[in-house]
């Protein structure tokens, strides 16, 4: 992480625009001061995007409470806080999970670390979420463009490819013209669309926005899915290349006895533990890179002339694999895999088509939600490799996007159905590059064809555009996540209580206690303890009968509950009173709407 925070990533784009103003020089190209101009704006344009969503991520509303300015941030950042805040205040490496009183930690947790050593060092509580975020949204736009470089060797194709992979959605945005029609204030509806067009559950849409469904919410790929691209590109640099790359080069320029050989394969060896790091940064995109190089390094071997280089390249890979194993196993024993009661992964054929979408067939569900980037993905992959002096080489290096998308779509790899497209993003990585790739050439064929792809990228793209539009219209989507009046229980709680202390709380998703306090709860939402493998039955049913049944004391024993808290949540679902804890119980807290108990000692 410290090499990544040195990069001086606007100086690395003032570099890619002088390459273009070099290579445009010599040709008869559009004038390159304009060429530069527009990939300036291009990654100032998400800079300005991504520093106004995240500056008005989190507010203090009229009532003084916290609201989170999109409803995928409400849904999922109320599990990070809980992670987060609890790492701040009881250890940056937890032993146990802070969703289920004395069960294994098992998540990629290094997102939520940062965060909490930004608390540690008294950052505000939501800045220290927001902060990185921002940082790491902004660098997911400039390792796609790097990666895409890389692979494309052209500009304007990493663009292009970069603006489909976090657009494409599909065609629900027939829905929003179908909106304006139906409305009576058209101008209204077409500025404030009223629903989200890449994700509409009853049509089928469910490959929502990556940016609103993955960059927003899921922490983990933000930091995670940049820092596996940015390893991927180093890999191709390494093993592309015909001459000495910039960093083998500096390298070199630092220890006059290294070779451009042996800078090379230190870079390798490098990256290959940076990767065995990924599974407690983001799972998924491990399992995915892991896929991605298991086809590399094949074609990397079979591609080279000689029996002794093909033998010499074995043995590089196969000592990366070894030093990929050497970090990443113990840390998916200790860190993932530890609280799994059964596999997640299940034979799952047609994803939702077939099991949730019965009456859906495959080619209209995938024409829905990606409309025709399959296709053009298929006849860019013909393209490149028809192009390619090392044909070889390049099915290698595409193929397994197509294996990605097919894996996704024969198997379920966790509860929640949707998860899927945390491994099938990656499949779009590829998708997108390859359709680009198809629509540039049909670019350069004649003037004729130039509309054309002006129409079918507008139709690739429009459905996504309007959700990452929607995004910043914060009325549209604005939910309170905390009142006053929790946001200042959580302070007192803070203040005045053990941080190794034990609580009973309800289990909704934005419980202030266990979301700002960083205190254990015996059990928190059921929702993350499912879809995380929890084995949590027991528990919920004895939290419900220490709520309704409180002078059991024998329960309150065995957990080793210090305090109660009931409030709304615990008063409605559970139908508590608590004036029936006050033989065992004394109030240290009571505000308007909640009740905080201590146990009494004996």
């Amino acid at each position: 992480m410290r090499i990544l925070s040195n990069v001086n990533f606007p100086q690395k784009i003032s570099q890619f625009a002088k390459q273009a103003h070099q290579k445009l020089g010599r040709t008869k190209s559009p004038s390159k001061k304009v060429i530069a101009a527009l990939l300036s704006s291009y990654f100032i344009a998400w800079f300005a995007y991504f520093f106004h969503f995240w500056s008005n991520s989190f507010i203090v509303n009229k009532t003084g409470g916290i609201s989170a300015q999109h409803v995928n941030l409400w849904g999922d950042w109320a599990a990070h806080f809980t992670m987060g805040s609890a790492m701040a205040e009881r250890g940056l490496l937890l032993t146990t999970s802070p969703f289920l009183l004395n069960a294994p930690f098992s998540y990629p947790f290094v997102a939520d670390m940062l965060s909490a050593i930004l608390i540690r060092m008294h950052l505000d509580f939501f800045l220290a979420f927001i902060l990185p975020s921002f940082v790491f949204s902004c660098l997911i736009i400039i390792a796609l463009f790097l990666f895409y470089k890389q692979l494309s060797k052209s500009i304007a194709i990493a663009v292009l490819a970069s603006t489909i992979f976090l657009f494409n959605g599909g065609t629900g945005f027939l829905y929003y013209f179908q909106d304006i029609a139906d409305s009576q204030q058209k101008v209204e509806t077409a500025l404030n669309p009223p629903r989200e067009y890449t994700n509409i559950e009853d049509e089928h849409y469910r490959w929502i926005s990556v940016i609103t469904s993955m960059v927003f919410p899921q922490r983990a790929f933000t930091v995670g899915f940049p820092i596996a691209l940015l390893l991927l590109t180093l890999l191709l640099q390494n093993t592309q290349k015909k001459r000495q790359s910039k960093l083998s080069k500096l390298l070199a320029f630092f220890s006059k006895r290294s070779t451009n050989e042996s800078s090379q394969k230190l870079i390798f060896f490098a990256t290959a533990a940076v990767i065995g790091l990924l599974p407690i940064i983001h799972t998924h995109s491990f399992l995915a890179v892991f896929i991605l190089l298991s086809f590399w390094s094949v074609g990397d071997i079979l591609t080279t002339k000689t029996k002794q280089e093909k033998i010499a390249k074995f043995i590089d890979w196969s000592i990366f694999a070894g030093i990929v194993a050497a970090i990443a196993l113990p840390l998916i024993s200790i860190f993932i895999s530890g609280n799994i009661q059964h596999s997640f992964i299940k034979w799952y054929p047609g994803w939702y088509v077939g099991n949730d979408y019965p009456n859906e067939t495959l080619l209209s569900f995938w024409f829905k939600n990606w409309s025709i980037v399959p296709v053009l993905s298929l006849m860019g992959f013909g393209l490149v490799i028809q192009k390619s002096s090392n044909k070889l080489r390049t099915f290698f290096e595409y193929v397994p996007f197509f294996a990605l998308f097919l894996l996704t779509n024969l198997v379920l790899f966790q509860p929640f159905v949707w998860d899927n497209t945390k491994i099938l993003v990656w499949a779009s990585l590829g998708f997108s590059l390859l359709s680009a790739q198809f629509l540039h050439a049909m670019w350069k064929e004649s003037k004729w064809m130039k509309p054309l792809v002006i129409a079918i990228t507008i139709v690739i793209c429009f459905s996504g555009f309007l959700d990452t539009y929607r995004a910043l219209r914060f009325p549209l989507s604005s939910y309170q996540m905390y009142s006053a009046e929790e946001v200042a229980l959580a302070a007192w709680t803070k203040a005045n209580t053990d941080s190794d202390s034990i609580w009973l709380t309800g289990t909704y998703h934005n419980e202030w206690l266990f979301n700002l306090t960083g205190r254990q709860a015996l059990a928190t939402y059921t929702g993350w303890l499912w879809t995380h493998g929890y084995d949590y039955y027991q528990e919920d049913h004895d939290l419900r009968t220490m709520y309704q049944f409180p002078q059991n004391t024998a329960l309150f024993e065995k957990y080793g509950i210090d305090y109660v808290v009931v409030g709304p949540f615990e008063r409605r679902e559970f139908n508590t009173d608590e004036h029936a804890f006050l033989k065992n119980f004394v109030i240290v807290q009571k505000t308007e709407s909640y009740t905080v108990l201590k146990r009494s000692t004996q």
